[in-house]
């Protein structure tokens, strides 16, 4: 096996070991996130009934015509028959000279196939006629159509809603609950066990003593495990002994996936490769031609039917992130059934020149924006992969390919949007350009 294998390799060798997660129904609500396993089909036409979009008149459009017999001194007068709200229904046809007045989403009554916005509108009474009428005095004609919405416009009966593959969104929810779909096919969501390791960690609520920092990796992997579909099983901090090592992994392989962070490279007290093979975890990887991410360590530990995928990732918080979203963001969204489960890409062009010294490919934090004429990426300030502050100023990660020195302002490159952050229009672009050198090396020698 490869001391170092090209990112893409190894994220192929990993995916390869991953298996599906069972299905399960779920309620709505509880399911944002999650892939729909199946499509979700509609039980009723969209709207139900041909309704209006405007607070006014519905009306027969014909009676509006210019030589209609309810034209008056260049309005038309049409008597008004009724009041509709949403949610009442009209069982009366509408007849010849008739209005009846509607407000936004009341079922049109039958026969009127216009509204006439009340804006048009004036209400009239003619007290000098023998029986007062309440009229409604209609300054502008309308067309067939006019200011409603056809029954079954949206969706009918039976139309697809949602695809299978379709990653559940909140708006998502509204939509679903409108076609009756309380419950969705999902697969179930994987178990994701943290565990940090270092003699010199402490909780992020303890004040570090001496030589003590506090544990980022711990909350951060938390986060992106639940906004990555996950149920996250918190394990702590893992002094650098063997026998308490040993034991908290035992506890992290109970689940479907096992982190852990720091303790994979060479030094004297990375325990977590001997840890790990010592309790029956056969090595996938031992490191990955990768910057800032280079100690990645992945293994799986077999038990009859199942398997836990293990990742050993560094230390640093900005290596953490990488192999993050490089390697268990994917794994984790194939467990979860999704059709794309790679990272995926877009082109941007560079703002500035750029220069990079490096043996292996690079992930550096950008900020990227959405511009008229397409995304445009600024890398961002960079102190290497323990600088954790960039983690604020970064929405983005801009991929470098080793081997080459140089790019050129305006050209095409890869970058992979970081889940969850904003894209353009904060000011951080600029705030870059302000501060950045312009020919900086691509992060630092950190692994």
């Amino acid at each position: 096996m490869s001391e170092l294998l090209p990112v893409e390799e190894a994220l192929r060798r990993v995916l390869e070991l991953v298996r599906s997660k069972p299905l399960e129904r779920r309620e709505v609500g509880e399911s944002m996130g999650r892939v729909l396993v199946q499509p979700v089909l509609a039980d009723r036409d969209l709207p139900p009934w041909t309704k209006s979009m405007m607070d006014g008149y519905a009306v027969r459009a014909q009676d509006l015509r210019p030589d209609s017999p309810f034209r008056r001194q260049g309005c038309w007068e049409l008597q008004t028959v009724g009041e509709l709200t949403a949610g009442q229904v009209c069982q009366h046809p509408l007849e010849p000279g008739q209005a009846v007045r509607i407000m936004t989403g009341a079922p049109l009554p039958p026969g009127a196939d216009a509204v006439v916005m009340v804006e048009y509108t004036e209400s009239v009474v003619h007290a000098q006629d023998p029986q007062p009428r309440r009229l409604v005095r209609i300054k502008r004609p309308v067309q067939p159509g006019e200011n409603v919405l056809p029954q079954g416009a949206v969706l009918s009966q039976g139309a697809e809603v949602l695809p299978a593959g379709w990653v559940l969104r909140p708006q998502d929810a509204g939509l679903l609950a409108e076609v009756g779909a309380t419950q969705v096919l999902v697969a179930q969501a994987p178990r994701v066990a943290i565990l940090a390791t270092g003699d010199e960690l402490v909780p992020a609520d303890h004040t570090p003593g001496p030589g003590q920092i506090r544990n980022s990796n711990g909350p951060m992997l938390e986060a992106l495990v639940r906004q990555a579909g996950g149920v996250p099983v918190c394990l702590g901090i893992a002094q650098d002994r063997f026998d308490l090592l040993t034991q908290l992994i035992r506890q992290g392989l109970q689940s479907d996936l096992l982190l852990l962070t720091g303790g994979v490279s060479k030094g004297i007290r990375d325990l977590v490769p001997e840890a790990l093979c010592h309790l029956g975890v056969q090595p996938l990887l031992r490191g990955v031609a990768l910057k800032p991410g280079k100690p990645l360590w992945v293994g799986v530990h077999r038990r009859n039917a199942t398997s836990t995928l293990v990742f050993g990732l560094p230390g640093n918080p900005m290596s953490t992130l990488v192999c993050f979203e490089l390697f268990v963001r994917p794994v984790l969204r194939a467990m979860s059934r999704h059709p794309q489960p790679r990272p995926q890409f877009l082109p941007a062009r560079l703002d500035r020149p750029w220069q990079h010294a490096g043996s292996r490919t690079t992930f550096h934090p950008a900020w990227l924006t959405a511009t008229d004429q397409g995304w445009i990426v600024t890398p961002v300030r960079w102190q290497g992969s323990a600088d954790i502050q960039v983690l604020a100023r970064a929405n983005a990660l801009l991929r470098l390919e080793q081997g080459r020195p140089r790019w050129d302002e305006g050209e095409l490159v890869p970058v992979l949007p970081l889940p969850g952050g904003q894209l353009g229009g904060v000011g951080a672009a600029e705030a870059e350009k302000e501060h950045t050198p312009q020919t900086p090396n691509a992060g630092s020698n950190q692994p």
